[in-house]
C-alpha cells in the first residue's frame, strides 16, 4: 500500500494516536487526511515507523483559536515529507500564536490553500521549489508572505485570489533570483487588480528597452532575473474605454521578449508569455507568445 485517504472527526479529542492498526505499513508514502473538526490542542500522532513523502492536510471546520495543532503532524515527518497540501476551511480565522519552527530539508512542493498559507511563516525549506498560494479573497498580514523570501530555491511561483501590496511582491520577488516561472490568477471580480497592477508590472519592466519606439525608464532593481514564463489570468478583459493594465502589460511584456531580440546578460528573456481573461477574451493590445513565436499586434 502506497497511497491512504483518511477521515477522522477530531471534535472530542484530546490525544489520539491515527491508524493504530496500521503501524507496520512499511511501503506506504502519500497519506490525504480530513479532519471534520480541531478544538483546544489535540495531541495528533502518525505510526512512528511511517515514512511519507506526501500529505495532503485539510481541516473543514473551525474551532482551535490558532494553527498550532496542525503542525505536530508535520513536524512527526520532517525528515521524510517531499510534497505538502495544507487547506483550511474559510471559517477558521487564525489568530496570532507561538508555534514551533519546521525545519523541512526534503520538501519540493508545497500547496496552501485558503486558512492553510498560516503555515508558510512557520517552515524552512531550503531545497523548495514550486508553491501553490490560494487564498480565495482572504488577505494576510504581511509577514506570511514576506516569509516567502528565505525559500532560495523556488523555480515556480502561482498566486490565485491573493491580495498582495505591489511593493511588498516585488521585494519578496527580488529575493528570489531563482525563479522561472510565475503564474498570477484572478477568479473573483473581488480580487481584480489586488495583486496585478499597475504598479507591478513597472516594476517588472526591463529599464533601457525600446518599446514602441520609446525607451523604459531605467529599473536597476527589476527582478527575476532568470524568469523564462509569466502566465497572467486576470478576472477583467480591458476594454478600450477601460483599459488601466493594458499599456502597462503590453510594455512589461515587451521589454523581455523572446531571447533573440535582446542581449542581456543579467536578465533572461521570457520564452513565455501570455494573459487570458476570465470574463471575455484578451485584448488585442496585449502580446503573447510560446518557444519564442510572438504573436504581437
Amino acid at each position: 500500500m502506497s497511497y491512504l485517504m483518511a477521515y477522522t472527526d477530531m471534535s472530542h479529542s484530546i490525544a489520539v494516536n491515527l491508524f493504530p492498526t496500521l503501524d507496520n505499513a512499511p511501503r506506504l508514502r502519500v497519506l490525504d487526511l480530513e479532519l471534520v473538526a480541531l478544538y483546544d490542542t489535540p495531541r495528533v500522532r502518525l505510526p512512528e515507523t511511517w515514512k511519507l513523502t506526501e500529505i495532503c492536510l485539510t481541516l473543514k471546520e473551525a474551532g482551535s483559536p490558532s494553527p498550532a495543532p496542525m503542525l505536530p503532524l508535520v513536524r512527526q515527518l520532517s525528515s521524510t515529507l517531499q510534497k505538502l497540501l495544507m487547506d483550511v476551511s474559510d471559517r477558521w480565522r487564525p489568530r496570532p500564536a507561538f508555534a514551533p519552527f519546521i525545519h523541512l530539508p526534503k520538501l519540493t512542493e508545497l500547496t496552501c490553500t485558503r486558512m492553510g498559507n498560516f503555515v508558510l511563516e512557520h517552515i524552512a525549506a531550503p531545497k523548495l521549489e514550486r508553491l501553490v498560494i490560494i487564498t480565495n479573497e482572504y488577505s494576510f498580514p504581511d509577514s506570511v508572505f514576506t516569509h516567502l523570501r528565505t525559500f532560495k530555491a523556488l523555480s515556480e511561483l502561482s498566486l490565485v485570489d491573493v491580495i498582495w501590496d505591489a511593493d511588498s511582491l516585488l521585494s519578496t520577488l527580488r529575493a528570489l533570483p531563482t525563479l522561472t516561472t510565475l503564474k498570477i490568477t484572478e477568479n473573483a471580480q473581488e480580487i481584480a487588480q489586488q495583486c496585478v497592477t499597475a504598479a507591478l508590472l513597472s516594476g517588472l519592466t526591463r529599464g533601457g528597452v525600446d518599446v514602441d519606439g520609446v525607451l523604459t525608464p531605467p529599473n536597476p532593481t527589476c527582478p527575476l532575473p532568470n524568469l523564462t514564463t509569466m502566465l497572467l489570468a486576470l478576472f477583467k478583459c480591458e476594454t478600450e474605454e477601460e483599459a488601466e493594465l493594458v499599456a502597462p502589460l503590453r510594455t512589461m511584456a515587451l521589454s523581455r521578449p523572446p531571447s533573440e531580440s535582446i542581449d542581456d546578460a543579467e536578465l533572461r528573456p521570457l520564452d513565455v508569455f501570455g494573459v487570458v481573461y476570465a470574463a471575455s477574451a484578451s485584448h488585442p493590445a496585449t502580446p503573447s507568445w510560446r518557444g519564442g513565436l510572438k504573436a504581437v499586434p
